[in-house]
């Protein structure tokens, strides 16, 4: 599977920087967010917000505002 194609749903993500990801992520399990290439998942009705090296959903965001 390509490194662009969401893991859970199969849609083609959009590159994110992954400072973006990292500003929006709560630690996942206390542990930091592994850098690498993200993607944004662009299918709504999927509980993944952001995949890469970690895949990380919507719950393990930041609220944005």
């Amino acid at each position: 599977m390509p490194e662009n194609v969401c893991p859970l749903c199969g849609h083609k993500g959009s590159p994110v920087p992954f400072r973006e990801v990292k500003e929006r992520a709560l630690k996942p399990c206390g542990h930091e967010v592994p850098e690498g290439q993200y993607y944004l998942c662009p299918n709504q009705d999927c509980p993944v917000a952001y995949f890469g090296p970690l895949a990380l959903s919507y719950r393990d965001l930041k609220e944005s505002g």
